[in-house]
């Protein structure tokens, strides 16, 4: 089970290369928790949201023996750490308490699950774009590097033609920009290994959601990404914005608020430290929908270790509801 910012996805693994079933979902907004009494438990909240959702999947598969399996759910949204323990607990409540599966083991990184859906890469920056968040993290040797993981929210367009053309330029292709896209994954590549930049560079996957009602944003990014590390190699010194004796001398003058604004868009990178990458910079694409690549990394992760693990020792199982553990 795949959940996504607007969708849950079932199948059977070993039986659909794609999702079985897709549910359409509704946006959890924080009128959704307003309307909620303040002292009540979040996962009670959770349970009310995703309770009927869930079981609704799992009467969608009756005929393939999904009460008899043990469950993987994969909670698009939280690739950078755990999953919030209040989520969790309804996940299990429904699924083990009312459902009846006999383990259900969760999966909070999505980008994680993509390199498995393209086994003959061993080195990917692996690029998310979703509806109101993307994320980057690279794949090297065969291992997820969590410690590349980077982050950045992603702004609504607007309704004008040209509004739109700055919007799309800013949030996506604007080193400037300390949110944009591709400053993610300038800042992703610069806390990969130097050893294994060149490889990585060359094999980039984006994937997610956004990229359906969207499907230029991979290339246009990827030649923006080449520009200016070619920009950055035609330079043969760079020289520095600070001052040696007193950097403060540097920063902006002005009133404090005028200050602090200048401040907020001072970003440390260094394309310099990336320079001799554009010859290697390449896109990846392949017959897999992008919004599917994490679907069908979970289904080859999860039928690689299908009956490799009986006594659920290998993976985090959850065996037991929450309240009864």
């Amino acid at each position: 089970m795949e959940i996504t910012e607007n969708t849950l996805r079932v199948g059977i693994v070993g039986v659909d290369a794609t999702p079985k079933h897709i549910v359409p979902l509704q946006s959890v907004t924080p009128s959704f928790f307003q309307s909620e009494p303040a002292l009540q438990d979040p996962a009670s909240v959770w349970y009310r949201y995703l309770a009927p959702i869930l079981k609704s999947a799992y009467q969608r598969l009756i005929g393939f023996g999904a009460k008899e399996r043990k469950a993987i759910v994969l909670f698009r949204g939280y690739d950078d750490k755990s999953l919030p323990r209040s989520i969790e607990d309804a996940i299990l409540a429904v699924l083990i308490a009312e459902v009846g599966v006999p383990a259900v083991n969760l999966q909070c990184s999505a980008l994680s699950m993509v390199p498995y859906s393209l086994p003959m890469l061993s080195h990917m920056l692996v690029v998310s774009v979703g509806i109101e968040e993307a994320s980057c993290q690279v794949h090297a040797s065969g291992e997820n590097l969590p410690f590349t993981y980077q982050s950045v929210p992603l702004q609504s367009q607007t309704s004008t033609k040209d509004d739109a053309t700055t919007s799309f330029q800013s949030t996506y292709m604007d080193l400037n920009n300390p949110n944009s896209v591709l400053m993610a994954m300038v800042k992703t590549l610069e806390a990969c290994p130097r050893t294994v930049r060149k490889f990585v560079v060359s094999n980039i996957v984006f994937c997610g959601t956004g990229l359906c009602k969207q499907p230029h944003i991979p290339v246009a990014i990827v030649k923006q990404l080449k520009l200016a590390l070619t920009a950055a190699s035609s330079q043969s010194t760079s020289s520095s914005t600070r001052s040696e004796t007193n950097p403060a001398m540097d920063l902006p003058q002005g009133d404090d608020d005028e200050l602090v604004g200048n401040l907020q868009t001072l970003v440390p990178v260094s394309l310099k430290s990336l320079a001799g990458l554009e010859s290697h910079v390449g896109l990846v694409k392949c017959n897999i929908r992008p919004d599917l690549l994490a679907w069908v990394g979970a289904t080859q992760w999860a039928a690689h270790w299908h009956g490799q693990d009986p006594s659920l020792q290998k993976w985090k199982w959850h065996t037991e509801w929450p309240s009864k553990s």
